[in-house]
């Protein structure tokens, strides 16, 4: 596992099998992805479509995807997207949080519906698709490095409040009280989880911390169609079908973003230590040695640290236990602050001698600590 993370690998258990692990040594291989029959929609676009088909495909519910026609496909941004999409959260890990494709951004971008029947049943057709690899130009370096760089204020959790008026005319607007449902995306086989609890900023909802990933939706992944032609899809999954024919009991809501606050104080914290940091090795290149933060994120991250340790204490007592406890947290704060560096910035690394000495929150009081270039270790010895 490489110095980028994940620290605790509770939530991102499957990193050593991720393509993000491959891009040290393959940093140009991109993804050839499916695309849209472009002959087909220039047809569309030519030839005079019958009012009744118009009416059936509205009817079905997928007149919206017609009207927006063909769309370009950038497979060096769906290769940097797909290094970062972790299958077992269900989300894209950014350096800002989570994020992930919601059930509101379906209906608004392709006017497509999220409630009614599944698509499911018995399974008679089934073909395999490889994806293949190939070279490209430095456009997927330059992208991922982008994405590496991320600020806090170059997101845009919440892109559809200015067009609120807008959104009312969508033609399944009144499905919005389920655009924030915790639950199972069903296709035939295939089970995805929609977690909205993980991307509670995207609906203007404070950012607590998930719980971690449940074991029983691990097993989906390895699901699919090979040998199984007259499986019948609707039984086999039947306790997901049941989940989603339940939909509104499993709405996920929390306290309204009002101010400058979006997560909870400790949630970033617990976020740097679950999440893979960033993909490449680019955005280090230009550092220089030592904890020296580059960007408004690690700024925030650390300030948060600081002032919580400031909070407790303010809060804590003059007894002798109480001073013992402010000082188990101070130490606490410091190796999280200092775990941070050393993965987001690999150069860093403490001396041995301090180590020797004492670390930085010893029970006989603050000691200095030092950093200097050197091959990462991969954690601080504390």
């Amino acid at each position: 596992m490489s110095n980028f993370g994940p620290i605790d690998t509770s939530v991102l258990y499957g990193q050593l099998n991720h393509r993000s692990e491959d891009v040290s040594e393959n940093p140009d291989t991109t993804l050839s992805v499916r695309r849209g029959d472009i002959a087909f929609f220039r047809v569309l676009q030519l030839a005079p479509r019958h009012v009744r088909v118009l009416q059936v495909l509205q009817n079905m519910g997928f007149l919206g995807v017609l009207q927006c026609g063909h769309v370009e496909i950038d497979t060096h941004l769906i290769t940097a997207l797909v290094e970062r999409w972790r299958p077992e959260t269900h989300t894209f890990h950014f350096s800002v949080g989570e994020a992930t494709v919601t059930l509101q951004d379906i209906a608004v971008i392709w006017a497509l519906p999220v409630e009614g029947n599944l698509i499911t049943g018995v399974d008679r057709r089934w073909s395999y698709h490889i994806f293949r690899t190939h070279k490209a130009h430095n456009a997927l370096r330059i992208i991922r490095d982008v994405l590496d760089r991320m600020q806090l204020n170059e997101f845009i959790w919440t892109p559809y409040n200015n067009i609120a008026v807008e959104l009312e005319a969508l033609p399944y607007y009144a499905m919005r009280t389920t655009w924030n449902i915790r639950c199972p995306l069903i296709n035939y086989s295939l089970v995805e989880m929609h977690h909205p609890e993980r991307v509670l900023r995207q609906f203007g909802y404070v950012q607590d911390i998930p719980q971690n990933p449940l074991i029983s939706e691990r097993r989906l992944h390895s699901i699919d169609r090979r040998g199984r032609q007259d499986m019948d899809w609707a039984t086999f999954h039947a306790d997901y079908i049941a989940k989603w024919n339940d939909v509104q009991s499993m709405v996920v809501e929390g306290p309204i973003i009002e101010g400058g606050r979006d997560t909870v104080p400790d949630y970033m914290n617990w976020y740097h230590q679950i999440t893979r940091v960033q993909i490449s090795q680019n955005i280090l290149s230009t550092n220089t040695p030592g904890y020296r933060p580059t960007d408004t994120r690690d700024w925030e991250y650390v300030y948060n640290r600081m002032e919580q340790l400031v909070i407790d204490c303010e809060n804590a007592g003059d007894d002798q236990q109480s001073l013992r406890d402010t000082r188990a947290r101070a130490r606490t704060i410091g190796r999280e602050i200092m775990n941070f560096s050393s993965s987001r910035y690999p150069s860093v690394r403490v001396r041995p001698t301090d180590t020797a000495r004492g670390n930085a929150f010893t029970e006989a009081g603050p000691s200095s600590v030092h950093a200097e270039a050197g091959p990462s270790t991969g954690r601080t010895d504390i």
